[in-house]
């Protein structure tokens, strides 16, 4: 089966499995931890830039936020702090751990890694919507921004809506980053557990 992307919604709210270009993420710089712990007037920051990312907030949540910013009356307990999403890469970009080999590469482009997902390159909609090349998740590498900024960032046209993945493509893709995220930890090699 041909990996399929359908185009971006044209209104708002955003959706889970929606892919965005050129996000971007403002950091504060912890290299003076004493000055940014001060009552300091300003701050100093820099920009993490996001080529690619995939939003992986559900879809509830995200269209109860939108729906719940204009309600003046509600409590606000279904609104979103912020909006997870996991980096993607191309292929000559990807942060790997170590040097893969041709067999190490062969189980990511077939996923049979759990730490990555390919997302295999394919056509955008049904016409002219163009062609999303192979990108990569790294599962390590989620981020979330806060609901407000991402809208500003996307309504200031700095970043695209590029495409959005669909369904059976999507719940592979989600469950295979729950599968990842829900490792339970292991005691140490040399540390036997007490009964």
């Amino acid at each position: 089966m041909v990996l399929r992307y359908d185009t971006p919604p044209t209104s708002f709210p955003l959706r889970q499995g929606e892919i965005l270009c050129s996000m971007s993420e403002v950091v504060p710089d912890v290299s003076d931890m004493q000055g940014l712990l001060s009552d300091a007037e300003s701050v100093p920051v820099y920009r993490v830039p996001y080529a690619f990312a995939i939003i992986i907030s559900q879809d509830c949540d995200l269209i109860w936020d939108w729906n719940g910013r204009g309600d003046t009356v509600g409590d606000g307990s279904k609104l979103l702090a912020h909006i997870r999403f996991c980096e993607l890469f191309e292929e000559s970009a990807i942060h790997v751990p170590r040097e893969f080999g041709s067999r190490d590469w062969r189980r990511i482009k077939q996923n049979q890694d759990i730490r990555y997902h390919h997302l295999h390159k394919g056509p955008i909609g049904e016409s002219k919507g163009g062609e999303l090349q192979d990108l990569y998740a790294d599962f390590k590498r989620t981020f979330s921004l806060p609901v407000d900024y991402t809208y500003q960032l996307l309504s200031a046209d700095n970043s695209i809506r590029r495409t959005i993945l669909v369904d059976p493509f999507l719940r592979d893709f989600i469950h295979r980053l729950h599968h990842f995220l829900s490792r339970v930890p292991l005691p140490e090699e040399n540390e036997v557990p007490k009964v």
